[in-house]
C-alpha cells in the first residue's frame, strides 16, 4: 500500500508515539479540513517490533482513537448526530457495509474494507471483509468482530465539548495480521478512513440541519 496516497488537513495531536512522514497530495474535500484529536499506538510499544503478540504467530493487538467536530450544539444535538449515523451507513461509510440498511442494536453487518464506497479511501490491504455484530445506543454505534481477530472492537461515539458535537471513532484490535497493523499503524490507513467518514457525516447533518 502506497503511503503517498494519504491526504492533507488532517491534522492530530501528538500520540504515543511518531511514525514515518509522506508526502501528501491537495485535499478535495473542505469538510475534511477539521484537525483530529487523536491517539494511536501499539499495546505495550510503539512500534510493530514491540507491539505485544497474541496466541498465534503473526498476530498482534493495537489501539487508536480519533475525534472530530461534527457540529455546533446550536445546529443538532448528539443524540441528532447519531441518529444520522446510525440511518445512513452506505452514505457515510468510505467502505462497503453490506447487510444492513441501518444500524440497529443486535444487528450484524459484512464489512469490505477493501472496496471503495466513497471517493478517496485507500482500503485496508488485508482482512478486507468481515462480518460485525452491532450494538447501538443514542450515542453510539459499536462494531464486534465475530470471525476474524473476535472480540475485537470499533466504536463510533458522538459527544458534546466546549458547545460542539464531536464524533470519536476508537478501536481495540486482538489478532490482527502483521500486515494490518502495519497499514493501520505506519501508513494511516484507519485515519484516512475515518477522516472521508467524518466528512460524509458533517455533509450529512449540514443537509438536514444547516451549517
Amino acid at each position: 500500500m502506497n503511503p503517498s496516497s494519504k491526504r492533507k488537513g488532517r491534522n492530530e495531536t501528538q500520540g504515543e508515539s511518531k511514525r514515518p512522514t509522506t508526502t501528501t497530495s491537495p485535499q478535495t474535500n473542505p469538510a475534511r479540513s477539521s484537525a483530529a484529536e487523536s491517539f494511536m499506538g501499539c499495546k505495550g510499544g510503539g512500534r510493530l517490533s514491540t507491539c505485544d503478540r497474541n496466541t498465534g504467530p503473526g498476530f498482534y493487538s493495537y489501539h487508536y482513537s480519533y475525534s472530530w467536530k461534527i457540529t455546533s450544539t446550536s445546529r443538532a444535538s448528539a443524540q441528532d448526530v447519531m441518529r444520522i449515523f446510525q440511518n445512513n451507513p452506505v452514505d457515510i461509510f468510505p467502505f462497503k457495509v453490506e447487510s444492513c440498511d441501518k444500524f440497529r442494536n443486535g444487528g450484524q453487518c459484512t464489512l469490505k474494507t477493501g472496496e471503495e464506497n466513497l471517493p478517496d479511501y485507500t482500503g485496508v490491504p488485508a482482512n478486507s471483509v468481515g462480518v460485525v455484530e452491532v450494538a447501538t445506543t443514542p450515542l453510539s454505534v459499536t462494531f464486534t468482530v465475530l470471525e476474524e481477530a473476535p472480540g475485537s472492537t470499533i466504536e463510533f461515539r458522538t459527544s458534546v465539548k466546549d458547545g460542539n458535537v464531536y464524533l470519536t471513532q476508537t478501536a481495540n484490535a486482538d489478532g490482527a495480521d502483521a500486515l494490518t497493523l502495519a497499514g493501520v499503524y505506519w501508513f494511516d490507513l484507519a485515519k484516512n478512513a475515518w477522516d472521508i467518514q467524518q466528512a460524509a457525516l458533517q455533509e450529512k447533518v449540514k443537509a438536514e440541519y444547516g451549517g
